[in-house]
């Protein structure tokens, strides 16, 4: 249910299928000299994104809504994210859908699927490049601490507005 930690390559991977969960994390380059270290100041920063939005006009009856991404982990040393393919599937909450998702890149293909359940054709999935919108929005992927994102989504009219929430 949760993130698999690779402690050979100090990672952390999402499975296929599962969500991110909270993490906050710091790191420091300390260099000892002696027998006693202190490190005053220490603060965790959020290294997680809690992606919140709304879908509106889904040309659809009945359908399941996915986010995906080329990004499926995190470094625990240096927080950058790893490279590998992450697939989530999300139940609403009244009418808005929530992810937790580890730092992306400023280049990842973060995309909301939205399937058809009654369609045997896949090709008939809409597929949102919500990755694009983020980055319209010039979004830093690489603060020290993530903002959250919120996003309207008008299917039918391929309209995505994105706001950060800081």
């Amino acid at each position: 249910d949760s993130a698999r930690f690779d402690e050979q390559e100090k990672r952390l991977i999402i499975p296929l299928g599962e969500e991110f969960h909270p993490f906050y994390g710091f790191a420091r380059r300390v260099y000892v000299n002696g027998a006693d270290t202190y490190i005053e100041g220490v603060r965790l920063y959020k290294q997680f994104v809690r992606l919140s939005f709304r879908l509106r006009r889904v040309p659809f009856d009945e359908y399941d809504v996915w986010v995906m991404s080329d990004v499926c982990g995190i470094s625990t040393q240096t927080f950058e994210p790893i490279p590998g393919a992450f697939l989530h599937e999300l139940r609403p909450k009244e009418d808005l859908y929530e992810c937790i998702l580890p730092r992306q890149t400023d280049k990842c293909d973060l995309r909301v699927v939205i399937k058809e359940r009654s369609s045997p054709n896949p090709g008939q999935d809409i597929e949102i490049p919500i990755g694009e919108s983020i980055r319209d929005n010039r979004y830093d992927w690489n603060s020290p601490e993530l903002a959250d994102i919120y996003a309207y989504v008008d299917v039918a009219k391929e309209i995505t507005v994105v706001q950060i929430i800081e």
